[in-house]
Order: C-alpha cells, then sequence, then structure tokens
C-alpha cells in the first residue's frame, strides 16, 4: 500500500514498533522491546489480552481457563524476572502429585515431583516398571536437554541442522535422539515398561504434539513427562490469564500501548518494506518495525495479501498444517468430584494436579484414530483439573470450578456434522466417560461451557483450532518452523517480524518464541540483545 492511501486512513499515532496480537509472546516481546526504550504498541482483537492464555468467568465467580492451563516453564524464563511479572500480580501455585490415573478395575496411580516417590508407587502396580521408570525419566531428561538447548536461540539453518549434536557429551544420548525421532511413542514404551497403567498414563503427555501414540516420530514425545519431574506442575493463582495481565502492566510500565478490542486489518507495505498497521477501526499506526505474533496464512494472506506474494511463496503457505488437537468444558461444581478408586472426605492429594482418563496406550490410540476420521471420540483421553482446591480464587466458598480438556477433537467432523450442532450431544457423552471414574459428577456438577476446535479458531485466530497454531511435527519444527526460509523470525520484507506459537521453538506456555523475537529486532537494530542464563532452560 502506498503513501497516498496510507495517508487517507485516519492517522493514529507514530511508532517505533507496532505488534500485532496480545497473546503471552507478543506481550513478552513487547515488553522486551518497550524496556528497551522502544515505542511500542500492542493491537488486539479481544476485549482480553492473554489470547490462549485468558481466563474466563463463564459461570459467576467460577474462573476458567477454556484454553492453555499449566504453565510448565514461564516461571522460569528470564521474563518472570526481566520483566518483574510478580510485581504485577503474576504468582505460581505448585500441584503435587501433579498427575492422577484413575482406572476402570478401581486401581489408581500417583505422579510426584519427586522421582523416587513415584518409582515407589508404579511399583506398588508393577516392581519391574518401577524399577525401570528413573531410568526411562534419565533418558527423557537426557533427550530433552538436546531439545530444549536451542529453545532460547534462533534455530540453525537447515544445513547445520545436525550440529544439534555438538551439545551433547554422549553420543550413545545423540543415537537415542535419533531412534526416538523415528519410532513410535508406544515403541518406546513397550522397551522400557511391561504395565498398561504406566503405558497408558505416559501416553497422554505423548500425544499433547498430536501424534498417536503409535505414529512414527512420535517416540520424540514419549518422555515429555520427565519436565515435571524437573520443573514441577505449576498454574498461576487467580488463573491462565493472570500471565497475560501481568504482561500487559508490564508493556505499560515500561512505556508500552496496548490496543484492545480494535485487531489488525492489514499490514501496510511501502517499497517492499512493513510501515505500519491498519486497524479494523480504519485508523492507522505508522511504525518502523511490524511484529506479527498470529499464524503465517492469518500474517501473508489476510494481513498482507495475496496480491503482494509470488506465488510459489502462496503455496508453501497453504501447505502449512494445523490440526485440532483440543476441546476444553467448563464445570461448575456444588461439590468435590469423589473418585470410586480413591474415596475421600474433602480435598485429597487426587484432586491437586491432573486427573486423566488414559487407561491404555491402545485407548489413547483409538482415540486418536477415531479423530482422525472425524469422529470426536466415543471413549476419549480426558485431562481433569480442578484448580479451586489450590486456588480457592477461582470458586466461590464452598463451590469449585473444573476445567476438563479432550485430545484429538477433529476440527472437521464426519458425514457432514457440525461443532454447532453436535458440541451438546457429544458433552453429554464426555460427561457420561467422566461419571464411570467420578461417581457423583452429575449430582454436582451444575452446567456447562463447551470450547470446541471451532470456537478456538472463531475466538482466538487459532487455525482449524490447533492450540499450537501449527502443528508441532518433526516436519514444522526447528529450522522448518513455521515454514523454510521464516524460521528466523524475519520475513522477505524489511522490517517484519513473526513471533508467536508459529515460531520456533513452537506452542506452550514458554515465552520463548516472544523473547527470541525481541533479540531478531534488537540485533537488527544494532542494539543489545537479552541475554539468557542456563537457569532458563527447558530442562532446568
Amino acid at each position: 500500500m502506498g503513501n497516498a492511501e496510507t495517508n487517507r486512513k485516519q492517522a493514529g499515532g507514530k511508532y517505533d514498533v507496532v505488534l500485532v496480537g496480545a497473546g503471552h509472546n507478543g506481550l513478552t516481546c513487547a515488553g522486551y522491546l518497550s524496556k528497551k526504550g522502544l515505542k511500542v504498541a500492542v493491537v488486539e482483537k479481544n476485549a482480553k489480552v492473554g489470547g490462549a492464555t485468558a481466563t474466563e468467568e463463564f459461570f459467576p465467580g467460577h474462573f476458567s481457563d477454556p484454553y492453555s492451563t499449566v504453565h510448565i516453564y514461564t516461571q522460569f524464563s528470564p521474563a518472570m524476572v526481566d520483566l518483574d511479572l510478580a510485581r504485577f500480580g503474576l504468582e505460581y501455585i505448585e500441584a503435587d502429585p501433579f498427575m492422577f490415573c484413575p482406572y476402570p478395575d478401581g486401581k489408581y496411580l500417583m505422579f510426584y515431583r519427586d522421582l523416587d516417590k513415584t518409582a515407589a508407587e508404579i511399583s506398588r502396580l508393577s516392581k519391574h516398571d518401577g524399577q525401570a521408570y528413573p531410568k526411562f525419566i534419565k533418558w527423557a531428561l537426557g533427550l530433552r536437554e538436546l531439545m530444549s538447548t536451542l529453545s532460547f536461540s534462533e534455530p540453525p539453518p537447515l544445513d547445520q541442522m545436525l550440529s544439534l549434536m555438538k551439545f551433547v557429551d554422549s553420543p550413545e544420548i545423540a543415537a537415542e535422539f535419533v531412534w526416538s525421532t523415528l519410532t513410535s511413542a508406544r515403541q518406546v514404551f513397550d522397551h522400557w515398561f511391561e504395565s498398561d497403567y504406566v503405558k497408558g498414563a505416559l501416553s497422554y503427555w505423548a500425544i499433547q504434539l498430536g501424534l498417536a501414540p503409535s505414529s512414527p516420530g512420535s517416540g520424540l514425545n514419549a518422555g515429555m513427562i520427565a519436565r515435571f519431574h524437573k520443573v514441577g506442575c505449576r498454574f498461576p493463582k487467580g488463573g491462565s490469564g493472570m500471565l497475560g495481565v501481568a504482561l500487559e502492566r508490564a508493556v505499560k510500565h515500561f512505556g508500552g500501548t496496548v490496543f484492545t478490542n480494535n485487531g489488525a486489518k492489514r499490514i501496510l507495505l511501502e517499497k517492499g518494506r512493513a510501515a505500519g498497521v491498519e486497524l479494523s477501526d480504519g485508523t492507522v499506526l505508522e511504525s518502523n518495525i511490524v511484529i506479527s505474533s498470529l499464524d503465517p496464512k492469518a500474517t501473508f494472506l489476510r494481513l498482507i495479501g495475496s496480491e503482494h506474494l509470488d506465488e510459489e511463496f502462496v503455496r508453501k503457505v497453504n501447505r502449512v498444517k494445523s490440526t485440532a488437537v483440543l476441546l476444553t468444558m467448563h464445570v461448575p461444581l456444588d461439590g468435590l468430584p469423589e473418585y470410586a478408586c480413591y474415596p475421600s472426605k474433602g480435598p485429597a492429594p487426587c484432586h491437586n494436579g491432573c486427573a486423566v482418563i488414559s487407561p491404555s496406550a491402545e485407548y489413547v490410540d483409538q482415540a486418536y484414530m477415531d479423530g482422525a476420521q472425524g469422529r470426536p471420540s466415543h471413549n476419549p483421553t480426558v485431562m481433569m483439573l480442578t484448580h479451586s482446591v489450590l486456588d480457592p480464587t477461582r470458586a466461590p466458598a464452598g463451590k469449585h470450578t473444573m476445567h476438563l480438556a479432550v485430545q484429538n477433537a477433529p476440527y472437521d467432523l464426519a458425514n457432514g456434522q457440525h461443532w454447532d450442532q453436535v458440541k451438546d450431544a457429544y458433552a453429554e457423552r464426555v460427561f457420561e466417560v467422566v461419571s464411570q471414574y467420578v461417581p457423583n459428577f452429575r449430582k454436582i456438577a451444575k452446567g456447562r461451557h463447551v470450547v470446541t476446535p471451532l470456537d478456538l479458531e472463531r475466538r482466538l485466530g487459532l487455525p482449524r483450532g490447533c492450540d499450537f497454531y501449527i502443528d508441532m511435527t518433526l516436519d514444522q519444527m526447528y529450522g522448518l518452523r513455521p515454514m523454510p526460509g521464516l524460521a528466523n523470525y524475519r520475513t522477505q520484507f524489511a522490517n517484519l517480524y513473526l513471533t508467536g506459537a508459529a515460531t520456533h521453538p513452537g506452542g506452550g506456555v514458554t515465552t520463548a518464541p516472544g523473547i527470541n523475537s525481541a533479540n531478531a529486532v534488537l540485533h537488527d537494530l544494532g542494539m543489545e540483545k537479552i541475554e539468557v542464563g542456563a537457569a532458563t532452560r527447558t530442562d532446568e
């Protein structure tokens, strides 16, 4: 768009940086750039900041996290100190045990942050697996150290991807990394364990990045549970949305501006460079730099337009994959869930962390296969969180709030079905499954709010309901994320940058994409970059 057309729009001010999208990564990037003295504006289409980390009051006095809820790495991010997030209201609560697994036969497992305590718990059901578990976690942490080395830096060029191996002292770990990327999580679990109880529990975390336990390549995710033993399972007091609230306060404290209820209509170009952003109400914010935290399709095809892009580039953008994996429900409760396999009077360890319905690897595989065929699974994997047990601010006195997360909910439904028509019926099926493990569930449940993959796309702009923006499979990771040629946060347009979950190192609540993209901008401006110490590595 040329100067003449730009000048016909309503002037909204001149900024050094305009950042599109106020998710946690966009706000992190804005916070750092504001702290460095740049004049920064953040624009957000929704009334609330935080994106997928927002908290909603679906029922009076009940505060739910409709999207992301457990924060694993943020508390160790340099942003906690650099942006003084605790000062701005961010406080974390640790849940331990972090996982409770009830089984249909009345047995159960507890997973604690303490590795020895967890091994002893597993030994109740399988002596072999109890002995194997600490060795498995050590193996998994070795792989995660390799993967996390580059989390707070730009990924290496594609021709240097094998340089990952130089960060590992042990040739054995390097070989295991290669093996795990080529095999399936089920093969990994079969190698280490004999019990379906353990394999089922671990399978729940192995599918978080969108691959079935039996899928080749899912082996790299087999050890995701190890992160909880290393850093614990925590969530923000008051709800996941407190992260966005604290980041917004930090941005404003350092001189930045945040516009809500007024998203980006288009990114303005002048002679091949980014020149600002036109907002949905016609206001133009001129800027020297534009940073988009949206997915690549929204950024390039909607905000820039294919008329400014060559045909081959458009083709590559269109092949970026986004697969829905998440449906959530939010249920106000009149009392505590009473698990059939763990009777209790009042709050108990089973209520602290994530209660997971994932009885076997076969069960998880079938749920995934159902979703891949466009059918919400009849027997879904379900995570249940009753945050209000550890955080009474989440519900009225004497009441509770439950978060239900159903994995592998397809965006495209088979037989011409539409989520708006079937979500209530499917919610009933999820209630039936939960009630098999929590007999008093229907009695204490006083409503429900369902968030489908279609709702995620409508409300947050998550393409096809993918909570990572784009799939976190090997073909879209490291130097291939979001696509070849865009992995270092820069684009073919001068002064146009990318951030957010679609960029390296990907989704999850880490702040890493926000920090890395801020560093890319600071480097290009010749300014001092953000120092990221060893303590912030995601394996710590």
